[in-house]
Order: C-alpha cells, then sequence, then structure tokens
C-alpha cells in the first residue's frame, strides 16, 4: 500500500529509496523539478479541465504553501511536516 502524501511521492521519484534504504532502479530517478510538476501542473492532465493546474488568472487555485522550497531543502525535508496550507478549489482546506 502506498502512502498518499505526495511529498513521500516525490521524495520516493527522487530518491528511489525502499525502505531498506536500497536504490531501486537508479537510472528512473527524476529530478526534483520532474517530480514537482509530476504532482502538480501533471496532475491535472487526467482531468481534462483547461482551468487547473497552473496559478494564473481565470485558473481555479488549488495550491499548497510549504515551510521549504522543495526545489532547495535538504531532501529530509520531503518527510516532515512541512505543509503550511491547502487550497483546493479556491477554500482553505487546511491551515496550520
Amino acid at each position: 500500500i502506498e502512502d498518499p502524501n505526495p511529498l513521500i511521492g516525490m521524495y520516493t521519484a527522487i530518491t528511489r529509496e525502499l525502505k531498506t534504504k536500497e536504490v531501486f532502479q537508479n537510472e528512473e530517478r527524476l529530478s526534483r523539478f520532474e517530480a514537482l510538476k509530476l504532482y502538480t501542473t501533471y496532475a491535472n492532465i487526467p482531468t481534462y479541465k483547461k482551468n487547473r493546474g497552473f496559478l494564473k488568472k481565470g485558473y481555479i487555485a488549488d495550491f499548497t504553501v510549504l515551510s521549504h522550497d522543495l526545489l532547495q531543502t535538504d531532501i529530509q525535508m520531503f518527510l516532515k511536516d512541512i505543509v503550511q496550507m491547502t487550497v483546493i478549489d479556491e477554500k482553505v482546506v487546511y491551515k496550520k
């Protein structure tokens, strides 16, 4: 069973680490940018909704505010509680 937390999914896509800390298929690792895009812009593709997937005028606001920059912070921060706020359909659904 996989954890639905997207930060853990991104961590796994970037590191390709198994629970044993062994790296599985190293050549399949994604960059941080690729993993972030996979869980943001690309996550909208299966819905075929044209007004989602970007922070842009006229688009529905779906986003998460984090306490750390995922492109710069230590990779271990992906496994910490760094979510500050989540907005879905322009409504705050979580705030720390």
